[in-house]
């Protein structure tokens, strides 16, 4: 198994989350796509170097961030920007020096909009949107029907394994 460095950057502070346990999750789901990714492109990255980064903010940020990556003022979930062509392309990946292979970005807002919806809970969301974001910096597309049933498998696996550990909130005394 590969080391890897992530960072979780928080500039929202509509929710109380629990960084760690965060941090933990989304390590489990890089780790194990980054170790798929290697078996199925027989490719040879030094992960060690390796840097992701994922960022939780207000819808606000995440419109502004939607208009400047997709052209699109909308609000949205998550957005995912992966850099492995770059790297790839322009050797970057390399082993002395250190790399940034993709950056997540989730609104917690549009989590809290939803989760009645959905009949599910914020952090249900939450994690939701970190594992579907995490898993576009890996190739898993959602726009064709059969990609997106791929992707929705994945999501379902990792929801799955995480159902006992759900809550990324931290709790808060009364």
């Amino acid at each position: 198994m590969s080391e890897m460095h992530l960072e979780i950057l928080n500039s929202q502070k509509s929710l109380n989350l629990d960084l760690k346990r965060i941090r933990n999750l989304a390590e489990f789901v890089i780790q194990n796509e980054l170790d798929l990714y290697v078996l199925k492109h027989k490719i040879k990255i030094f992960w060690n170097r390796a840097e992701f980064y994922i960022h939780w903010m207000n819808e606000k940020t995440m419109v502004q961030l939607h208009r400047k990556t997709h052209n699109d003022s909308s609000p949205t979930d998550v957005v995912s920007i992966d850099y492995w062509e770059e790297c790839l392309r322009l050797s970057q990946c390399s082993q002395t020096e250190e790399f940034v292979l993709g950056e997540v970005f989730v609104n917690v807002d549009e989590a809290k909009k939803v989760w009645k919806a959905e009949k599910t809970s914020v952090s249900f969301e939450l994690l939701l949107y970190l594992v579907h974001g995490i898993l576009h910096l890996f190739g898993y597309e959602d726009i064709q029907e059969s990609d997106r049933l791929k992707m929705k498998e994945r999501e379902s696996f990792y929801m799955n394994v995480f159902s006992h550990r759900i809550s990324i909130l931290k709790k808060t005394r009364k």
